[in-house]
């Protein structure tokens, strides 16, 4: 082999070369575009699909929100105090409606006896006609509780518990109110 076969082999080395390498790079550019599509659409689609998520946890949260709107008008134990007061007042415009009275204050009871205030006393006139407890779930088993109760026996008046954890519905309450009087 002669020096110009060494020369054209060189040459022939260096475009194969730089071919490969142009190629190398082509296909590199051509590998390197396409992934960066590929990882832009699936960016895209987690970004859409957490976008959709947070909106229908939303449309959830709302929709629970208006379940529970509709549970406090049924199941009233966020706002006893009022849904009660407003039951009585709207179906018992003839009594007199006082609020956490203690048996104390009606001469039933000795101050130092533990007892518990009634939520609700009614009167017609100058008369009781009932007391009325609003109870949590157990507290019924208590001393102040169960001589709430028997004072009120002792005096003569009706008595009525409602449970705080059921759902007292106003139907119910009206009824069992009635059936007291």
């Amino acid at each position: 082999m002669g020096f110009f076969d060494e020369i054209s082999k060189g040459i022939s080395k260096g475009i194969n070369k730089g071919i490969n390498n142009s190629v190398s790079q082509n296909i590199s550019d051509v590998l390197s575009g396409a992934v960066n599509n590929v990882v832009d659409s699936v960016r895209d689609s987690v970004k859409d699909s957490l976008q959709d998520s947070v909106k229908d946890s939303v449309k959830s949260t709302e929709k629970e929100t208006t379940s529970e709107e509709q549970d406090v008008r049924t199941y009233p134990q966020k706002d006893l105090d009022g849904y009660f007061s407003d039951i009585l007042a709207e179906n018992f415009p003839g009594l007199q409606i006082q609020k956490g009275i203690a048996a104390s204050a009606l001469g039933w009871a000795d101050i130092d006896m533990p007892v518990k205030n009634y939520d609700f006393l009614l009167k017609e006139k100058e008369t009781v006609k009932g007391v009325i407890m609003l109870t949590p779930h157990n507290r019924d088993n208590n001393r102040a509780f169960k001589n709430a109760k028997v004072l009120a026996a002792k005096a003569n008046v009706p008595f009525l518990n409602f449970y705080t954890h059921y759902p007292n519905e106003k139907g119910y309450v009206i009824e069992r109110i009635q059936s007291l009087l």
